[in-house]
């Protein structure tokens, strides 16, 4: 509860400040310099900076996550997400169709119904996930949703 209060205390006073800094600069673009907008400006700069700083560290993670994605995308290496959708598709994608069934305790002719059910093609029991997503243009969670929904009713 009081975190919540905090980040919006921190984004309001953030909020706050860069208005004070946007209105002093505009007074100086005019030509209205004294003493009492120089030291509002250069205050609200400094409280601005200080709480940017508090927010940058209350959203450290995030701004972590942010900058390895960025990393990545820069040098074009693969995107890991921490996400649990991510990390099950990373598991299932390379097993063959026969290492699903095992995996999710089904026997073929039930991911065969699963498939038929939902028109998706597929060659063989030795055939990956990832290549009946690629001939179905169908993408991999979808399928790992529907192989889950007949385990499910079973």
């Amino acid at each position: 509860m009081l975190e919540v209060i905090y980040k919006n205390f921190l984004i309001l006073f953030i909020t706050i400040f860069l208005i004070m800094l946007s209105y002093t600069g505009y007074l100086f673009l005019y030509g209205e310099i004294d003493n009492s907008t120089l030291v509002i400006h250069k205050v609200a700069g400094i409280l601005l900076i200080i709480l940017s700083l508090l927010h940058f560290y209350t959203k450290r993670k995030k701004v972590k996550k942010l900058l390895n994605e960025f990393i990545h995308i820069i040098t074009n290496e693969k995107v890991t997400l921490d996400s649990d959708m991510d990390l099950l598709i990373d598991l299932v994608e390379n097993k063959t169709l026969e290492e699903i069934c095992i995996i999710f305790n089904i026997s073929f002719e039930e991911l065969n119904t699963v498939f038929e059910k939902n028109s998706i093609k597929r060659c063989s029991k030795e055939v990956t996930l990832k290549e009946v997503s690629d001939i179905n243009s169908f993408k991999i969670f979808p399928l790992i949703v529907k192989i889950l929904e007949q385990k499910i009713r079973k």
